[in-house]
C-alpha cells in the first residue's frame, strides 16, 4: 500500500460488540467483524472504531486483514463524537483518515 493506511469506522449496536472487549476477552485474544469483501486501504496496527450513530463507544487495533474479516485486538471503551459519517453502506464500513480524538470532542466516559 502506497498511501498511509486509513483507520476503519463501523456502525454496529452495543450489544452486538459486548462480547468483544476485554474482559470477556483477555488481552492476547483477538476478535473480528465480518465485512464485505476485503480492505485494502487499511492495514495491520491502523485503528478500528465501532459507533453506534450519536458516539463513537469503542476502539481496537487492526491485527489481521482477510477477506470478509478485519481482525483485531480486544476492544476498549471510548466516548467521541460521532463525525456524522454514514454507516458504510454494503462492505459494513467506512475509511476515515487520522483519529478521532485530534478532531473530535472527547466526552466523559
Amino acid at each position: 500500500m502506497a498511501d498511509k493506511p486509513k483507520h476503519v469506522l463501523i456502525y454496529a449496536r452495543r450489544e452486538d460488540t459486548a462480547h468483544k472487549f476485554l474482559g470477556p476477552l483477555n488481552a492476547g485474544d483477538r476478535a473480528y467483524w465480518r465485512v464485505g469483501g476485503t480492505p485494502r486501504q487499511t492495514a495491520e496496527r491502523a485503528r478500528v472504531f465501532f459507533h453506534d450513530g450519536d458516539l463513537i463507544y469503542a476502539e481496537a487495533m487492526i491485527t489481521k486483514l482477510e477477506a470478509g474479516r478485519i481482525w483485531f485486538t480486544p476492544l476498549e471503551s471510548v466516548r467521541f463524537d460521532h463525525p456524522d459519517r454514514p454507516d458504510g453502506g454494503h462492505r459494513g464500513f467506512q475509511y476515515i483518515e487520522g483519529l478521532p480524538t485530534p478532531t473530535s470532542k472527547h466526552l466523559p466516559r
